[in-house]
């Protein structure tokens, strides 16, 4: 369906009094201003008896909506620079033909008596289309606002609206069960509710049904929110759209998550910025309560990234391009280096088990359940949160990648209590040294106002 932007916006406010009597009401309409003023029609709504003058191919004479009454009425919405509405007055003509008096396909639209009559003599395939059609519409476009064509406006045997639909709808299956009165089978598509409006952004005014192929978000900081990052719909399963968000934090912390490649997380000591002179990389450690408050609200980020789950193995990929394109002073890339490290080793008594059940990891300040999980789960716990104020992140080198239950009780912040805590079950914490990717982030040698 092609989309089009409306330049004006016809919208109708005051209601329209129906009559009690059965005699229909006859309202003329004309190219240059409707004489009737009313908002948007709904499904099961009377269409009044608009009476038209600028129609073509009607000798001469006006026609009515009550000219309609006994038929099925489908309004076809469309212009002259729309190829799909153009390619489709074949197939409709045939299908007015096909149903006779029991069907009637009006074409309308915004455009003059001209430019219709230029389209039909110079296209050999439309010069045997003889219907009515009426031209410079300005009323019912205005009671069936639309954002795209074609679009049809269904009118049942009484001239109540029956169905808001788009060019598949449009079939003798659902024309045939119409005329009968069933309309169940048709996909109403409600685009009246959904007017383009150019001075309101789009993710206002797009449908919640309609989801994004790839939108992302960049602010700055917002009071209120917590400082977070969430990844945790990448790993979701269904149809929907997978998303990553993370608000209220530090530049670096955004660097760090989109080179989680493959869900891999990096450590904030995995990071070395070499950035000089530059507020959005201060240390943090450096400041006190009141400076880092201070810090957070000038030199923070809320960010958010979507895309259909198709594209999710390009999702990091898009994440990194973003903040290229957003901070093209900087470069971050990996880099492999051996460094010092604190090291969960096996020893000879370990004998890993588990019961099975339902997997668990709750590791708080003083306990530790690990029941059915893998020892990386401890390892990510304990980095993330309680050993965040060691000079060296913890890996694990005991070389066992399956499922175990372990019970810890000590104090996770404390090294030699966690040491502790862990000989009974045959696992240490040692120091040494490792190869281990870290994200270098520097300047980049090109001007801001270059985009890479």
């Amino acid at each position: 369906m092609k989309n089009i932007l409306l330049t004006t916006l016809f919208l109708m406010t005051a209601k329209v009094a129906f009559p009690q009597t059965p005699q229909p009401m006859v309202q003329e309409a004309s190219a240059s201003s409707p004489l009737v003023t009313m908002g948007e029609l709904q499904v099961g709504d009377q269409v009044p008896d608009f009476k038209f003058t600028n129609v073509l191919n009607s000798h001469g004479e006006p026609i009515k909506i009550s000219d309609y009454k006994g038929k099925l009425l489908i309004l076809d919405f469309w212009a002259t620079w729309c190829a799909p509405c153009v390619a489709s007055f074949p197939k409709l003509d045939s299908l007015d033909k096909a149903f006779g008096d029991d069907l009637a396909i009006l074409p309308v639209t915004y455009q003059d008596k001209e430019e219709v009559e230029k389209l039909f003599s110079r296209m050999a395939k439309l010069k045997d289309i003889k219907k009515p059609m009426v031209y410079g519409d300005d009323t019912l476009r205005s009671i069936f606002p639309h954002s795209s064509l074609p679009y049809y406006v269904w009118i049942d045997r009484e001239g109540r609206v029956a169905a808001y639909t788009n060019s598949d709808e449009i079939n003798p299956a659902n024309i045939h069960k119409a005329i009968a009165g069933d309309y169940s089978a048709i996909r109403n598509d409600r685009q009246q509710a959904n007017v383009f409006e150019k001075d309101k952004p789009l993710r206002d005014q797009i449908p919640e049904v309609s989801k994004p192929i790839y939108q992302s978000g960049l602010w700055g900081h917002i009071p209120g929110f917590p400082s977070m990052a969430s990844i945790s719909t990448f790993f979701e399963e269904g149809d929907h759209n997978i998303r990553i968000y993370l608000t209220n934090i530090p530049l670096t912390v955004l660097y760090r998550y989109s080179h989680r490649d493959g869900g891999k997380s990096l450590n904030s000591k995995n990071v070395d910025v070499q950035v000089k002179n530059d507020n959005y990389f201060e240390d943090l450690e450096k400041m006190s309560t009141t400076e880092m408050t201070e810090w957070t609200k000038k030199y923070t980020f809320t960010y958010e990234l979507e895309v259909a789950r198709e594209f999710k193995d390009k999702i990091w990929d898009i994440f990194k391009a973003d903040l290229r394109l957003l901070f093209p002073q900087y470069k971050a890339g990996k880099e492999l280096r051996v460094v010092p490290c604190y090291a969960l080793i096996a020893m000879d008594g370990f004998t890993p088990k588990t019961n099975g059940g339902q997997p668990i990891d709750n590791v708080t300040p003083y306990e530790a359940i690990i029941q059915n999980k893998t020892l990386g789960f401890l390892v990510g716990h304990l980095n993330l949160k309680y050993l965040q104020h060691l000079d060296k992140v913890l890996v694990d080198q005991t070389g066992y990648n399956k499922p175990l239950d372990l019970h810890l009780q000590c104090n996770m912040s404390d090294m030699e209590s966690i040491k502790k805590a862990l000989l009974p079950h045959g696992l240490d914490i040692i120091e040494t040294t490792t190869e281990q990717e870290i994200l270098v982030i520097s300047d980049n040698q090109i001007s801001p106002n270059q985009i890479p």
